[in-house]
Formats: structure tokens, sequence, C-alpha cells
């Protein structure tokens, strides 16, 4: 059972005993890994992997992508109390999972379309759409970032067009990958288009301020902190196996926004469950400003 006393990363990965990958989530560091759902639940199902999982604020529900031999591709719920599924609808295409405040709306994208699934009354409507190739509902719940390749453009909550930001980038320009910070001060993105790929991070409050890193296998998330983002690394341990070749020790790289300043964080228990290599959705669980 999971704990939720500090922030938490939600992520992907598996485990010896299992045939294919399930969520977990852990403490920043790693410590307290926790299997959110078991592997026997997959049965005729298997996830999405290249769609983000969106845990409800209340930490009750995930809002996921599924292959599903029933009903081909779908959007379904994982309620961690009843440990079962629960199917919003079918669909195809990239969902961009939002939930409101209360954890009673999940908001995304099937077949084309855009939905709002009221988890309460488990109904389903269809919202005004907003053409993105990535929408986040931002932390004041009312306003909505929409990623239009290379810029961005806010909305109001039913659709309404409130700005259009344009970042002065050419129409080569494709920003990959584009995440919002729990906070809702920075978008971050790999560029795509203009020679060798950069990581960009970009200040909302004013969008000329930006910093970039070259590229690097494993990319970044944002952070419980605000400024700052993370990124996965290992090396070889000096321990050894009993084949006489090393542990892989597992880190994160802290790269604070503001100094450009780098530390290592060494993650606590890397080799559970000869567990290896985790891919991290992001951090969830962030109860207040850091």
């Amino acid at each position: 059972k999971e704990t939720f006393s500090t922030p938490r990363i939600l992520f992907n990965a598996k485990v010896e005993w299992m045939k294919r990958k399930t969520l977990f989530s852990a403490r920043m560091d790693g410590s307290d890994r926790r299997r959110i759902i078991p592997e026997a639940a997959f049965e005729g199902r298997g996830l999405i992997g290249s769609h983000t999982p969106k845990r409800s604020p209340d930490n009750r529900y995930i809002a996921l992508s599924m292959d599903t031999t029933e009903h081909g591709f779908t959007r379904e719920l994982w309620d961690t109390k009843t440990q079962q599924f629960i199917l919003m609808s079918k669909g195809y295409g990239h969902a961009h999972f939002n939930w409101t405040k209360d954890s009673e709306n999940v908001i995304f994208y099937a077949s084309g379309k855009h939905y709002n699934y009221h988890v309460p009354t488990k109904a389903l409507t269809e919202r005004p759409i907003i053409y993105s190739n990535g929408l986040y509902l931002l932390p004041d719940g009312k306003t909505f970032l929409a990623d239009k390749k290379n810029k961005y453009w806010l909305h109001d909550f039913n659709g309404d067009v409130i700005e259009k930001v344009d970042l002065g980038f050419n129409t080569q320009f494709t920003m990959q990958y584009l995440k919002v910070s729990p906070f809702g001060d920075y978008i971050s993105f790999l560029s795509e288009g203009l020679g060798y790929p950069k990581y960009y991070w970009v200040n909302l409050s004013d969008p000329s301020k930006r910093i970039t890193k070259p590229f690097k296998t494993g990319g970044y998330f944002f952070s419980d902190k605000k400024n700052k983002v993370l990124s996965p690394a290992s090396r070889d341990s000096t321990e050894l196996l009993g084949n006489g070749r090393p542990y892989p020790d597992y880190y994160f790289i802290e790269l604070d926004l503001i100094t450009k300043q780098e530390r290592e964080i060494l993650l606590k228990e890397s080799n559970i469950w000869d567990m290896g290599t985790i891919y991290v959705f992001g951090v969830f669980n962030i109860k207040d400003e850091q």
C-alpha cells in the first residue's frame, strides 16, 4: 500500500517475476517503492507506454490509455481503492489527460474529440475541442495551455482563446515532449527541426527568459521543488556481482534553473527486485509550494 506523507514519483518498470511493465511510485529519493497495479489486472489489456498516465489530485485514481482485447484502444481509470479498472471511453490518438482540482473530472482526447468524464456519476460528455499537440490544465484549474507546434495558446476552461504566445521559432521548429511544471511557472520541451536537438525551459511569466541544455539520453522531468528539474543517470558501482561485474548505481542529476548549478541525488533501492532502469512520468502528491 502506498504512503502519501511526501511527494512521490510515478514511473513504470519491470521486476524480475513479472512478464510486463506496470506502474510504481516511490519517494523522491527512490525509496519506499510500491507497485500500484498488480500484473493480474492486465489480463487482456496493456498500457500504452507513450501516453502519460495522470494521477488524480486525491491520489485515488490514475487515468490511463490502454490497448485491450475486448474494446481495442480505451481510456480507463485505475481505482487504487477497489483495485479495479473503470472504462471511461473507447478511442485512439493521444489522450493528454487532465484532472480538475476536486478529482471529480478527467478531461481527455479520444478519436479526434474532447471529453469530460465525471467520476462520481460515470457520465461522459463531449467538450468544445481545443486543437493542440498537447493540452495542459494549469494549477489555477481554469486555464489550459495548448501546444501549437512552435508556440502555445492559453484558453479558458470552456475553450475560448485568452492569449496566443509566439516564441519566435520558425515553421520548421517543433516542440517535442512538452511538459508543464507542477507549479505552472515553466514549460519544457525538446527541440526538433533546427540542428542538433536541445532541451528548453521557458518561463511562462516572461517567455523571453529561457534556459537550454544539449540533448541527453533519459531527458528531464520537473522536480517537486520550484525552479528545479531532474534527469535520470547511472554509472558502474564499486560493488561487484557474483560474476565479477559491477552493479549499476542509479541517480538523479538535479539542475537548478536559476543558478544553473547541478548536484547528484543517489537513488535508494536501485536494484531491488532486479528492477533496474525506471521510466519516470512525473511527480505527484505535491501539497505545498516547495
